[in-house]
């Protein structure tokens, strides 16, 4: 069973503060949840050190990307009379085999559009058998579009590999993490680990705690008086 990122931050506080979680840690979730999301990169980039494939488990499904419309101005301010479409991506996985996206196209999923490289998308027009096939390029953190299949088509569905799960714009902290379960106790385990070795045993903070301290225990002795 799939884990919410929110359990697993949980799981994670539970082995650092030995199933005894305060208000007082200065372990907070959002430091765990940055140290999963960069354990989790860490796991990817080891399966591909070891020229396997890419587990699906660590794709998301995003359909909520919009598809916006980017006029041509020259520089006295001249509209041109067509329009660029393009898509801002979420934060991506780079893989060399351009892996990282595994669909991009309309809600449907019948056809995946063409991703090219950026020569390829601005020579497409000469091939009279794929000019007019919507295709993509990317550059940076856009997605520019040619041939958008449908007129009013507003947003698009992405099957990607994200390096930071929460850019997507439908995450949430309910969000199951995009992780194969058998890896999920391998990546509290290399937390904990890392936690233990930086930070050291969490200490507990007695000024803020209910638990007495043994100064507080001497103080709290009644006192003895001695008779003269």
């Amino acid at each position: 069973m799939a884990k919410t990122i929110n359990k697993i931050i949980y799981s994670i506080r539970e082995k650092l503060e030995e199933f005894s979680i305060t208000d007082d840690s200065k372990i907070t979730p959002d430091f765990i949840k940055e140290k999963i999301f960069d354990v989790r990169s860490l796991l990817i980039k080891e399966i591909r050190q070891n020229k396997k494939g890419i587990p699906d488990a660590f794709y998301q499904k995003i359909c909520c990307l919009e598809v916006k419309c980017a006029t041509i101005e020259c520089e006295v301010g001249y509209p041109f009379p067509e329009a660029e479409y393009y898509i801002e991506l979420p934060s991506m996985e780079a893989l060399s085999d351009q892996s990282e996206i595994k669909y991009l196209g309309k809600p449907n999923f019948k056809l995946p559009w063409t991703r090219v490289n950026v020569s390829g998308f601005l020579s497409t027009e000469g091939n009279i058998y794929t000019a007019n096939e919507p295709r993509y390029t990317i550059v940076g953190s856009i997605a520019w579009i040619k041939n958008l299949p449908t007129t009013g088509t507003t947003y698009v569905c992405l099957i990607g590999l994200l390096d930071e799960p929460y850019t997507s714009c439908d995450w949430n902290d309910a969000s199951i993490l995009p992780i194969p379960r058998s890896m999920i106790y391998k990546l509290e385990l290399l937390i904990v680990k890392e936690v233990f070795e930086v930070l050291g045993r969490r200490i507990p903070d007695v000024l803020n705690d209910a638990l007495a301290s043994p100064d507080n225990l001497v103080a709290q002795q009644p006192q003895q008086t001695v008779k003269k």
